[in-house]
C-alpha cells in the first residue's frame, strides 16, 4: 500500500486516533520545495486526517529513527484497523466498498475481494 493509498483510506474513514506517549519533533521533513520543514506532534490523543497521517508514518529523524517510524506506521494501520473492525455487516459495507474502490491503483496483491474481507 502506497502513502497516497493510506492517505485516501483515512480520509474515508473520517480520519483516526493515535496516542502519542511523548512528544515528537523532525526539523528535517522534506517539504515541497525540496527542503525542509519542522513537523511536529504534541503527546497525548491527536486525530489526525488522511494527509496529517501520512506525514506521520514518513518522519524519520527521531532518537529511534527508522525503528520509530515503523511503530508509527504499525500504529496508523491498528488505528485503521480498529475503525473497520467497528463496522457493523451491512452498514459498513458502503465504506468498505470506498476504500476497495479508492485503493485499486495504490496496493499489489493477488487476493481477491472476498478474501480481503475475510
Amino acid at each position: 500500500l502506497d502513502l497516497l493509498g493510506v492517505q485516501k483510506v483515512v480520509d474515508i474513514l473520517g480520519g483516526i486516533n493515535v496516542r502519542r506517549l511523548e512528544d515528537l519533533e523532525d526539523k528535517t521533513f522534506p517539504d515541497d520545495n525540496y527542503g525542509y520543514e519542522t513537523y511536529g506532534i504534541n503527546e497525548g490523543w491527536r486525530y489526525l486526517n488522511g494527509e496529517q497521517a501520512v506525514k506521520y508514518i514518513r518522519t524519520r529523524h527521531t532518537s529511534g529513527g527508522d525503528f520509530d517510524r515503523m511503530k508509527r506506521q504499525q500504529e496508523v494501520a491498528r488505528a485503521i484497523k480498529k475503525i473497520i473492525d467497528g463496522f457493523q455487516s451491512f452498514s459498513g459495507l458502503p465504506k468498505l466498498f470506498s476504500i476497495y474502490d479508492a485503493l485499486q491503483d495504490h496496493f499489489t496483491t493477488d487476493l481477491s475481494f472476498s478474501e480481503i474481507m475475510r
